[in-house]
């Protein structure tokens, strides 16, 4: 990249470019977030292994949007300095900073290290999730007194006698055995027309196509389909210029001729890699 068009350069790894695993290409389903500390406090019952974690907090919030952001501040500062600059952004560094509230909580002693004790990682009886009769499952985030009060209006766990205060820890693990059995004794649907447009929180678990026909998500246009493929529509939304929509996505290998050609590879050397495996063509 040009020093006078944007940032000098840029680097995204799993490892940053210095330090003992400085460019390590072994990444894994946990080697980036068991680094930052965030894989051990991915939700998961205390005593249990660890679920397996998503992408979101090491490949994609720990690396994309961090590298993204980092394009911006460094445009930003080469509008003041005239120079530009290498980005290192690194998947732990960037994960350890999405758990930034998490070691303010560990700091102030107001979380365990212990999974499935603390407020948000599923200790709580208030902030978790229940399957329902017909095997789906609901959320609730009850954390404010106000709408914890409506879910023991609403889910009936009010009604239990000598019920102990929300925050008392020692109760959590009783008061979601209740709730376990509360939600699994009607369906998901029914536990929609009790809790929603109440507001305690309450969510059903949708799947993928559910998510799509939802009417908030259908009145946002927050999904699109392009060439019969249905995807999350590009966000964030602006109030004068409209995103562009990426091409579609396509087969692997499906374009590694027209990629080499390109490049400037001969008819001669795409055919003898192709003839010798190194690459496939779809």
């Amino acid at each position: 990249m040009n020093a006078n068009v944007l940032a000098r350069n840029t680097s995204t790894n799993a490892f940053p470019v210095s330090g003992k695993s400085a460019n390590s290409l072994v990444v894994r389903i946990r080697s980036v977030i068991v680094l930052s500390a965030a894989f051990n406090q991915i939700q998961g019952v205390r005593g249990n292994d660890s679920d397996i974690a998503g992408s979101g907090n090491g490949d994609f919030g720990g690396s994309g949007m961090l590298l993204t952001f980092g394009i911006v501040a460094a445009l930003h500062e080469r509008n003041q300095s005239g120079k530009g600059q290498v980005i290192d952004a690194a998947m732990t560094e960037a994960s350890s900073l999405l758990m930034n509230g998490v070691f303010g909580g560990m700091s102030a002693g107001s979380r365990s290290h212990d999974r499935g004790t603390n407020l948000l990682d599923d200790g709580a009886h208030f902030y978790n999730t229940y399957e329902t009769s017909d095997g789906k499952w609901v959320s609730i985030g009850s954390i404010e007194p106000q709408f914890y009060a409506l879910l023991l209006e609403k889910s009936g766990l009010g009604e239990m006698p000598e019920l102990p205060k929300q925050h008392s820890r020692d109760d959590w693990p009783g008061l979601k055995d209740q709730l376990t059995r509360i939600f699994k004794s009607k369906t998901r649907d029914e536990w929609d027309e009790i809790m929603l447009g109440t507001d305690p929180c309450y969510a059903p678990i949708l799947n993928f196509d559910e998510t799509r026909a939802h009417p908030h998500n259908a009145a946002r246009a927050s999904f699109v389909e392009q060439d019969g493929i249905h995807q999350a529509a590009p966000a964030p939304k602006f109030s004068r210029t409209e995103p562009i929509l990426p091409p579609s996505s396509v087969a692997s290998g499906a374009q590694s001729i027209d990629i080499l050609q390109a490049a400037n590879f001969s008819a001669e050397a795409i055919e003898a890699l192709t003839a010798s495996g190194a690459i496939v063509q779809a």
